[in-house]
């Protein structure tokens, strides 16, 4: 992030100041700790994975690694700001828990009478039949996602199931088990990727600024209704070009989701993807802790605001608690 212009070493607009955890040894953590006002973690980055079974069918399982938790359980026992809490991070590095969490969003989300929304989904240990089946409930074409939503390189391997057919057909399973059955909404092949921060407002209390960045996406629906299961890696195989400004995008709708996805998941840095149904419908298909910030407009104010408030609000508690 620092060679991208984040993380500056001297204060900026909100007089933060970012310094980098350097020693790989826990027992100097402490010591390197000592003085600051917060820590800044991304320990999606940093997991452990076991893919039991082969690699195709098996049964994905991670969590974060024992130097993150330390690292995290560190600046806790020194009563600094942690930015995000290993709690939230556990409920966004699932897939489903995610889905679960957001379930009823859209009819909390909504501006001058439209509301974004979440698509359908269930969760599937395997692709026997008396799970393919639970898919109807869903529809098909859709998405399969594997349930670890980040961390190893497994997490980001989907797949586009045409039909209950092509998903019985697929063996022993397209993507890591178990997985997330999710409804594919019909685009025009773009996808938003909205980046948040939670922020200091002009009068100083919490308010959502966001980052709008469009990107092409996975193939459309029409493409795979009829044939076989579809297999891309979603940070490799994307189609690749100039992205087709289709508009559309409601981004106050956005500001008012990304709001409720902060009080929903507590994260102050995250980052969630829209795309736009061919009827103008709004459907939130991803989330993600402190997602990549390459090229975006805007970021270092994102980033620099989240960690400020953060500090800010961590050092309100702690008077709240010990007094002045």
């Amino acid at each position: 992030m620092r060679g991208r212009g984040l993380l500056p070493i001297v204060p900026g607009a909100w007089g933060v100041v970012f310094v980098p955890i350097t020693s790989a040894e826990p027992e100097l953590w402490e010591l390197e700790l000592r003085g600051l006002d917060a820590l800044l973690h991304k320990p999606t980055d940093d997991m452990v994975a076991t893919l039991d079974g082969g690699d195709r069918g098996g049964q994905l399982r991670v969590d974060f690694s024992q130097a993150s938790l330390q690292l995290a359980e560190t600046a806790h026992r020194l009563d600094i700001a942690v930015i995000d809490d290993i709690a939230a991070l556990r409920v966004v590095s699932d897939r489903w828990t995610t889905h679960a969490a957001l379930a009823d969003l859209g009819e909390a989300t909504t501006f001058d009478g439209r509301r974004i929304q979440v698509p359908r989904a269930v969760l599937l240990p395997d692709l026997s039949p008396a799970s393919v089946q639970t898919i109807t409930h869903v529809s098909f074409p859709c998405i399969l996602k594997p349930r670890v939503a980040c961390g190893p390189d497994a997490a980001h391997e989907l797949a586009i199931v045409p039909s209950e057919a092509a998903a019985l057909a697929a063996g022993g399973g397209p993507v890591p088990l178990p997985c997330v059955a999710q409804q594919y909404v019909r685009h025009r092949g773009t996808v938003h990727k909205v980046y948040c921060g939670v922020v200091p407002d002009k009068d100083g209390s919490p308010a959502c600024r966001i980052a709008v960045q469009p990107r092409m996406s996975s193939p459309p629906a029409e493409s795979v209704e009829q044939g076989a299961v579809l297999r891309f890696h979603s940070l490799r195989d994307m189609p690749k070009g100039e992205v087709v400004q289709e508009g559309g995008l409601d981004e106050e709708l956005c500001v008012i989701a990304a709001r409720r996805l902060a009080q929903r998941l507590q994260l102050r840095l995250f980052g969630f993807d829209v795309v736009v149904e061919d009827g103008g419908a709004h459907f939130i298909v991803d989330v993600n802790f402190l997602p990549s910030l390459k090229g975006v407009h805007g970021a270092a104010e994102i980033v620099d605001g989240a960690v400020a408030l953060a500090i800010r609000e961590h050092e309100q508690r702690k008077r709240a608690r010990d007094g002045p």
